[in-house]
């Protein structure tokens, strides 16, 4: 897939620069963290719209070429409906170390639909690749494209004289392109002025009847196949099978030559199949003109990304109280990313929560403990009713109850070094929630999060403090940070965590260490504290998804005390390693076994 969320919605943003029948725009996209799921609008699902959602994929694997990537389709036949959207296909992405020219990338922005007149003299036709179930010949003999426009002709004459014509035509034309972009306006369409008025005049039936009487169609059928004749070549794109999957391969084909096309510097019009001619009557049959224009195309308003990357109605009200902080793309990037947090107790749950409600729409979460009593005064799902349940699956539950449409992957086991692959997987973030004393199974997660390149959020209680690190996967390593070793006893680490997570040490005034008991792994802890640190951990989350905001990471540290009014962040440069950090970790240690022999 590709390297992280946001990129894969990059690659959407081009996809929906494609050409679309009527520029009605019909697709809609949704990106998982292994693959890219394309719908297509169920009022559009004849073959035209299947065609341009062809030329959005096509897009989309030209794009992510250009990244590096191959594409692999996955046509679905007969697609689930939802909310009025048909799920036709699921690409998958494989990293191929191969990268297109990035001038694909531009190429895709610039196209435009030129429907003006082609220099006839054309000097070599673009090279395209081939597509499996689709073939693709060229008309390039002037007497031959002249026989071609007046097949061409003959069937715009008879379509436009239908009654049922000026209903499409209603459809199709919009005369307020600032108001409404999935649909034509006239100027994009390069016909003579007048042109405007008689095409509105053909959205009214009884108007149109008239203008049928008068030979109007017949004009409209010369004049597009003046432009068939001054065309270079015509291509024609065709398979011996109907059906949906072929469609959406002609409209990859047709996609493949435009761009291929723009880079020559050459224009492109698809056009109606002349169906009036037996050789254009079987299965599925798209033409088009190209050549080097003679005017500048006029520019086709498109949606923006926001109105075609999927979300449910449900998903966009519960959400919608965070619009002003976040915008609707940045919404939509924190529902189509993953967050992986181990741990749901003190502190994990908390974060699970304020995550959730700020949308974030996939998670991955793991603990293999269940509540106790103990719990009750500052763990976010421990209640009378969960007493000696799951942590991990109660929490679950609680965070579908605020969604019922996020993607949760659940772990009530421990991470192990066997599992924590599975763990990771399509993760963009990840949080540390580690019970405090657990000091291996954190440092193996550290250790195999930067080695796949996911940053580490870790945040939690200290009094009634938060205390929150950063750790850039390219940046200084847990371990190096903390001083960590080996053959370090329970003691010493704790110690090295202590003074590295607060070296400020803002609540010293206040907290009574003898209360912590390192060998029964136990030490105060209260809601408050609990609660911002999840507050934090939102924050920063926001931050490092959205790539907005300064992040500060490791050696950089951070304490918020509102107990005495305090807000403490610095850089330690060595990080644990320097003089005056060893030697509060000497301190700490002291203390440790000092209050160990007298509670013997």
């Amino acid at each position: 897939m590709a390297d992280n969320v946001a990129q894969a919605i990059e690659w959407v943003a081009y996809a929906g620069m494609a050409p679309s029948a009527d520029n009605n725009q019909p697709w809609m996209f949704k990106a998982f963290y292994d693959h890219i799921a394309v719908y297509l609008d169920s009022d559009s699902s004849d073959i035209l719209g299947l065609i341009s959602v062809g030329a959005a994929i096509e897009n989309l694997s030209l794009v992510a070429a250009t990244d590096g990537y191959s594409s692999l389709v996955e046509f679905v036949e007969d697609g689930p409906v939802n909310d009025n959207l048909q799920l036709v296909a699921k690409i998958r992405f494989e990293s191929s170390g191969i990268r297109l020219n990035r001038e694909v990338r531009e190429a895709i922005s610039n196209r435009r639909t030129n429907r003006g007149k082609y220099k006839r003299k054309l000097d070599k036709l673009p090279e395209v690749p081939t597509i499996p179930g689709v073939s693709l010949r060229w008309i390039r003999e002037r007497d031959e494209i002249g026989d071609f426009a007046e097949l061409v002709a003959k069937t715009d004459q008879r379509r436009i004289g239908q009654e049922s014509f000026s209903h499409e035509f209603y459809k199709m034309i919009s005369y307020l392109p600032d108001r409404h972009v999935d649909r034509i306006n006239f100027e994009t369409l390069q016909h003579p002025a007048i042109g405007k008025w008689i095409f509105k005049a053909l959205s009214n039936c009884a108007i149109s009847k008239i203008l049928n009487c008068l030979g109007v169609p017949r004009l409209f059928a010369l004049f597009n196949k003046s432009r068939v004749i001054e065309s270079g070549a015509i291509g024609i794109i065709e398979s011996g099978n109907s059906g949906p999957e072929t469609a959406i391969l002609v409209g990859r084909m047709l996609q493949a030559v435009w761009i291929q096309a723009e880079l020559e510097g050459l224009a492109v019009q698809p056009m109606g199949t002349p169906t009036l001619d037996p050789r254009f009557s079987e299965g599925t049959i798209l033409a088009f003109r190209i050549g080097y224009p003679r005017c500048n195309a006029v520019v086709s308003p498109k949606k923006p990304l926001n109105a075609i990357l999927h979300s449910s109605p449900r998903y966009r009200e519960a959400f919608s109280r965070n619009r002003g902080i976040v915008s609707k793309l940045e919404q939509l990037k924190l529902k189509d990313s993953r967050v992986a947090i181990a741990g749901m107790g003190g502190v994990g749950g908390g974060h699970l929560i304020t995550l959730a409600r700020q949308g974030i729409g996939r998670f991955t979460i793991a603990d293999s403990d269940i509540f106790n009593v103990v719990n009750t005064n500052r763990q976010f799902g421990c209640a009378c009713s969960t007493v000696g349940k799951n942590k991990a699956e109660v929490m679950a539950g609680m965070a579908m109850d605020i969604n019922p449409e996020i993607d949760l992957r659940v772990f009530s086991e421990d991470i192990t070094p066997e599992n924590q692959d599975d763990f990771f997987t399509g993760v963009d973030v990840f949080i540390d929630a580690i019970d405090a004393f657990n000091f291996r199974a954190r440092r193996h997660l550290f250790a195999r999060a930067a080695e796949l390149g996911i940053p580490v959020v870790s945040a939690g209680p200290v009094g009634f403090s938060t205390v929150w690190l950063i750790f850039d996967p390219d940046g200084m390593s847990f371990d190096e940070y903390f001083d960590f070793r080996d053959d370090m006893e329970d003691d010493e680490a704790f110690a090295a965590f202590i003074a590295g997570v607060a070296p400020a040490a803002t609540h010293r005034s206040y907290v009574d260490v003898k209360d912590v008991d390192v060998g029964a792994k136990t030490g105060p802890s209260i809601s408050s504290a609990c609660f911002l640190a999840a507050g934090i951990v939102g924050i920063e989350v926001i931050k490092l998804l959205l790539g907005r905001g300064e992040v500060r990471f490791a050696p950089w540290y951070h304490q918020f005390d509102p107990y005495v009014f305090q807000l403490k962040s610095g850089y330690l440069a060595r990080g644990n390693c320097s003089v005056k950090q060893r030697i509060k970790r000497w301190l700490i240690l002291r203390l440790l076994r000092k209050m160990g022999r007298k509670s013997e």
